[in-house]
């Protein structure tokens, strides 16, 4: 990464440091021991932190206690999602435009 980037991305990440410590408590806070790893409760926070910062989002749930949280952000599709592969969540940001 080059030193402007990164020096800019230090920037911002301070610039948001309360909220950002805000909803690292928020997801501390969530149930989501694992096992059984029942994360209904993370996505929860995710999905009202998204609709704070307005951006609609949808819980799609194969399983109730492991539920996906789907948004578009300017384009780029963000997920939250329970990957029995590896046995955890996962965030996938992909930057194809919507």
């Amino acid at each position: 990464m080059s030193a402007p980037l990164a020096e800019r991305i230090d920037a911002e990440i301070e610039a948001a440091r309360e909220p950002l410590f805000a909803l690292c408590a928020r997801l501390v806070e969530a149930n989501s021991v694992s096992p059984p790893g029942i994360t209904a409760g993370v996505a929860a926070v995710v999905q009202r932190w998204l609709a704070e910062a307005g951006v609609p989002a949808e819980t799609v749930a194969a399983d109730p206690s492991a539920p996906n949280v789907v948004a578009e952000v300017a384009g780029v599709a963000v997920k939250l999602l329970h990957d029995d592969a590896t046995n955890g969540e996962t965030i996938v940001l992909d930057g194809t435009p919507a």
